[in-house]
């Protein structure tokens, strides 16, 4: 399988990682947080918490995903590079966040730090087979 096909897995498996994550911990908070006082203050912690949730299980699900199509190409790899790859996005995005409607485009390098981190250390799914 050539690089480029692995590269494309390791991506599909971190937007899907990503999508699933914030959806279920974005839910989860606010299930749990949400207080339902009709008080401004309720909503507002209320959209907090539910932004934090998706934020984190975003960047949780992304290296999750990346890690699960490694393990599924047969090749080494480390949740906990991946996830350091994607916390490294999500510091890049916040930034890029602050200029206004690039907090669109945020999954974007959440996504990327986790396919390259999950790829730190990897061989090809050849030469991992030829070594075992």
């Amino acid at each position: 399988m050539n690089r480029t096909s692995t590269v494309g897995q390791r991506i599909a498996g971190s937007v899907v990682g990503l999508l699933a994550g914030g959806l279920a911990l974005g839910a989860l908070a606010f299930l749990l947080l949400h207080q339902n006082d009709g008080s401004e203050w309720g909503v507002v912690m209320s959209l907090i918490c539910v932004a934090l949730g998706t934020l984190i299980g975003a960047t949780i699900g992304a290296a999750l995903g990346a890690s699960v199509v490694q393990k599924l190409l047969r090749q080494r790899s480390s949740f906990w590079r991946a996830l350091l790859g994607a916390v490294a996005g999500l510091a890049i995005g916040l930034v890029c966040g602050l200029t206004g409607f690039g907090i669109l485009l945020m999954p974007i390098p959440i996504v990327a730090g986790a396919v390259i981190g999950s790829g730190w250390g990897a061989k090809p799914a050849d030469a991992a087979e030829a070594q075992s």
